[in-house]
C-alpha cells in the first residue's frame, strides 16, 4: 500500500480518501520488489526495501517485463515500465512527477 499518500498534509490532519485530488492517478497499491536481482533498479543498494508491506516509486518492482502493475484509488489497474514509474536520481529511485501516477494525495511529486 502506498505510504507516501499523506505527504504534504498538515500535522494532525487525518488522511482520508476524499482528500485525494485525482483518484484515477493516485496509486493505492503496487508491486514491491522482493529480489535484489530485479532489474532495472535505480539505486546504489538493491537490497534496501525488499519485501516491504508498503510501496512507492522507491521500492517498485520491475520483475514483470521490466515493469509492474499499479492499482489506483478509482479501482483500475495498469501496467507501466519501471523507467516510467521511477526516476533515476543518482543513488536512489525518485518520483518522476508524472500526471498519471500520483504518490501523494494532491499530486505534488515527493521531494
Amino acid at each position: 500500500m502506498n505510504h507516501k499518500g499523506n505527504t504534504g498534509l498538515e500535522a494532525g490532519v487525518p488522511f482520508k480518501a476524499n482528500l485525494v485530488l485525482h483518484p484515477s492517478a493516485f496509486v493505492f497499491l503496487s508491486e514491491s520488489r522482493t529480489h535484489a536481482s530485479e532489474v532495472p533498479f535505480y539505486g546504489a543498494n538493491p537490497t534496501n526495501e525488499l519485501g516491504t508491506s508498503h510501496c512507492s516509486y522507491a521500492m517498485e518492482s520491475s520483475r514483470h517485463d521490466a515493469g509492474a502493475e499499479l492499482t489506483f484509488q478509482d479501482g483500475h489497474t495498469a501496467y507501466f515500465h519501471y523507467s516510467y514509474i521511477a526516476a533515476d536520481v543518482a543513488t536512489r529511485p525518485g518520483d518522476p512527477g508524472r500526471p498519471d501516477i500520483n504518490w501523494t494525495f494532491n499530486g505534488i511529486p515527493v521531494p
